[in-house]
């Protein structure tokens, strides 16, 4: 087996289907905030800054909420590889607080396992063509962190 394919073992039973996901450009507050991740999605092919990328995308409901008491929502998009130089490896390890083994590594990782689990996540502030947005700079384990999906987010999703 291809070293890189192997590295690419994420298993995903996804269907994704390009529709564009509405974003609030809101800023939610600069810090550590609790989170728990509520979907994940491969996009496939991306056109990226650094060329043609393979991407996954996960999505975060933040404890936090607004004026409506509706919970906020952050996504981190990835490259759909787990070599140890890329982020979704790093975030990965840092959040599920170990290293990857090399028989996890081997077998594969499925990143649908991630849904549903609780992180504290590192919101940034950055400067976008379409003004400040809010981004999720890194994640952290969450041990003692009880947070469940609220219910409300409801993935994108269209029929042929």
């Amino acid at each position: 087996m291809d070293f890189r394919i192997r590295m690419m073992a994420l298993t995903m039973a996804l269907l994704f289907n390009g529709a564009s996901v509405p974003w609030e450009m809101l800023r939610i507050p600069n810090g550590l905030q609790p989170a728990v991740c509520v979907d994940c999605r491969d996009l496939g092919k991306v056109d990226t800054k650094f060329g043609d990328k393979q991407m996954v995308l996960l999505i975060f409901e933040l404890q936090v909420t607004n004026e409506h008491s509706d919970r906020y929502l952050l996504q981190k998009r990835y490259t759909k590889f787990i070599h140890k130089k890329l982020n979704l490896r790093k975030d990965m390890e840092r959040w599920r607080g170990q290293p990857f083994q090399k028989e996890t590594l081997a077998r594969g990782f499925n990143l649908e396992d991630v849904v549903d689990i609780p992180a504290v996540i590192c919101v940034e502030h950055r400067e976008t063509d379409r003004g400040t947005c809010s981004h999720v700079e890194s994640l952290l384990p969450a041990p003692d962190l009880q947070l469940q999906p609220s219910g409300k987010y409801e993935g994108v999703t269209e029929t042929l």
